[in-house]
């Protein structure tokens, strides 16, 4: 959690300061006209600091996704001992004490299940990526903006990272 919040952190740091810096200054003069309000991102300038947690729900859809794909790939053969022992204590140690049991294979052999895995974490980093780009289209890029951007890739990088170190 402690890398994710490095890349992660500065972004929301700038963000918070943008927000600081813009609340400080005052309201503009009587005699100035504002320009006119086309939406209220492009009013303010910088998107708020909400504006790219889509991108992050992406990234982490798709990396639990990447995790469930494996986790039920590897428990799944272990359910038809449920409707015998609901518990699985008898089941434990059959298999893995007393070895009168098989350990259940997998339902899909690892070699397709890695690609599987990062196929549903690049369709994650994927939706992030098009949530970025939506953000950019919406409002002027900034600092807090263009720090966002680089949480979202890099934590696409460490999930990637970790999900190749574990499956490959």
């Amino acid at each position: 959690a402690l890398p994710i919040l490095a890349v992660l952190g500065p972004g929301w740091v700038a963000s918070l300061l943008a927000g600081a810096a813009g609340r400080s200054v005052g309201p503009p003069d009587a005699g100035v006209r504002p320009p006119p309000r086309r939406g209220v991102r492009e009013a303010r300038g910088a998107p708020g600091r909400g504006a790219l947690l889509p991108a992050f729900v992406g990234l982490v859809l798709g990396a639990h996704a990447a995790l469930a794909l494996v986790k039920l790939n590897a428990k799944a053969s272990y359910v038809p001992y449920l409707f015998y022992d609901p518990t699985g204590a008898a089941t434990y140690l059959a298999i893995h004490v007393s070895r009168l049991l098989p350990v259940p294979d997998l339902l899909v052999p690892l070699s397709v299940l890695r690609w599987l895995a990062l196929g549903c974490l690049a369709l994650g980093v994927a939706a992030a990526v098009r949530e970025v780009a939506g953000a950019w289209r919406r409002a002027a890029p900034g600092p807090s903006l263009w720090l966002h951007a680089l949480g979202v890739a890099g934590a696409g990088a460490l999930l990637g990272g970790a999900l190749i170190h574990w499956l490959f």
